[in-house]
């Protein structure tokens, strides 16, 4: 019996006259008269060209989608795992869903010179691999893209390389002992003082792109402060130095580096550590693809 499947391809209106103009394409075939046949030992991976349309020929391709609709559905599975776990520190994310329905155990169903290929061919064989393509290179490729971009977002206020131009580091002491940043053990790793009164300073960092990949550069913050002994005749004044650190190690990673960053106040009575960080307002080029995969993401450095 004769199918019609009929597209519409184009649609005029003819507002005057209350018509309208359909112009449509007949996709329709007029009979399933076209039967499988049997081939002992076909196989797809194997199948030449004049070869019949075997029920085995079939089976074999149909036992390899369902084998990789569950590959699939695995790796969906660990990705999501995965996403769940990031998002309590990225916000945006979102895992990944998709419904196979066309993709089932179709070997009882093939009867040599009786089922009809035509409709097979659709069913278990383009229909199947539509679904296999689409879900595996479109949707779930579109899925990482989406996400890739909420986490170029979150990289911004990291500590790629690329993402941050200065470090920040909060020191203080006793009274009148002004401490200073004064010696950077890395050329071309400039400092300034910000004292806030005389115990305390923010040192800012800055040239951290001078830093060699693996080393770290020691930025040294120093206070000074004398004590007066004895009395008028046996008076002694003695000096003494103390010492804060910062710590700026360049590690590398694919396509940029980061920035671990630590601070100590070393024999300054009272506090150093990291205070802060001047970002560049550019997203970490560590996460730049053209083709994602749920193995390279996975793989990222993620601060």
């Amino acid at each position: 019996m004769g199918k019609k499947l009929m597209e519409i391809t184009e649609f005029k209106k003819k507002l005057k006259t209350g018509r309208a103009t359909l112009t449509l394409l007949d996709t329709s075939f007029s009979q399933l008269t076209r039967k499988i046949t049997s081939d002992t030992g076909a196989d797809y991976t194997t199948v030449a060209a004049g070869d019949p349309l075997s029920k085995e020929l079939i089976v074999s391709l149909n036992e390899d989608q369902i084998a990789l609709k569950e590959r699939y559905k695995t790796l969906f599975s660990d990705y999501n795992t995965w996403i769940i776990e990031k998002q309590s520190d990225i916000t945006g994310l979102d895992t990944f869903d998709y419904q196979f329905s066309s993709i089932h155990d179709y070997s009882s169903d093939y009867v040599a010179d009786t089922t009809s290929a035509d409709y097979y061919m659709f069913t278990s064989i383009v229909n199947a691999e539509k679904e296999l393509y689409e879900a595996g290179n479109y949707w779930f490729i579109n899925n990482m893209r989406a996400n890739i971009e909420v986490i170029k977002e979150w990289s911004k206020d990291k500590n790629y390389a690329s993402t941050t131009s200065e470090v920040m580091g909060y020191f203080e002491t006793y009274w009148n002992r002004d401490p200073r940043a004064v010696s950077s053990s890395v050329p071309g790793v400039t400092f300034s003082n910000n004292p806030g009164s005389s115990d305390k300073v923010v040192v800012t960092v800055s040239g951290l792109e001078n830093i060699p990949v693996g080393e770290t550069c020691t930025i040294t913050i120093k206070a000074s402060y004398s004590v007066t002994t004895g009395g008028k005749d046996d008076r002694e004044t003695n000096y003494y130095t103390e010492y804060g650190y910062m710590y700026i190690k360049r590690v590398e990673i694919d396509n940029d580096s980061y920035y671990e960053c630590t601070a100590t106040k070393g024999s300054l009575k009272d506090h150093g550590y990291i205070s802060g960080y001047k970002r560049t307002g550019n997203e970490s080029t560590h996460f730049d693809i053209d083709t994602p995969t749920f193995a390279w993401l996975e793989g990222r450095t993620y601060l």
